[in-house]
């Protein structure tokens, strides 16, 4: 699945080139489907990088915590994400702003960050496979 996605990314910089895209501008200008190419590139990269994400965002949880099989592990995850895809949206978008946010800070907000958002994943692998009775 990963070597999928990596080839399609291949392709995509060696059919874009990435001398080409220092020169945007004035490809646009004499090539307009130029830009078309480069956004049809990106939502393919987008749609196979998707489902990546949500296969392995809690299979490491699942192995550790539970000793399920890695590709097991890797079907639950994608169907817990499935299940909960606009929340996990929403977190994907707010994990990507505070990242940003981070980077702004010259480097220093990562420290505080990404230990945040490991713990925040943390938390949401609980709160979808762990059921406290309460």
């Amino acid at each position: 699945i990963f070597g999928i996605v990596l080839l399609v990314m291949l392709a995509a910089m060696i059919s874009i080139g990435l001398d080409n895209l220092i020169h945007f501008e004035e490809l646009v200008e004499v090539d307009p489907t130029y830009a078309l190419r480069l956004l049809l590139w990106v939502l393919v990269v987008i749609a196979l990088i998707i489902p990546v994400m949500m296969a392995v965002m809690f299979a490491p949880a699942l192995v550790f915590f539970h000793q399920v099989a890695p590709w097991s592990a890797m079907k639950l995850s994608f169907r817990a994400c499935l299940r909960n895809f606009w929340v996990l949206s929403w977190w994907g978008v707010l994990a990507t702003v505070l990242m940003f946010c981070g980077f702004l800070m010259l480097l220093i907000g990562l420290l505080v960050m990404v230990p945040v958002m490991w713990y925040s994943s943390y938390l949401a692998y609980r709160d979808i496979f762990l059921y406290d009775e309460v």
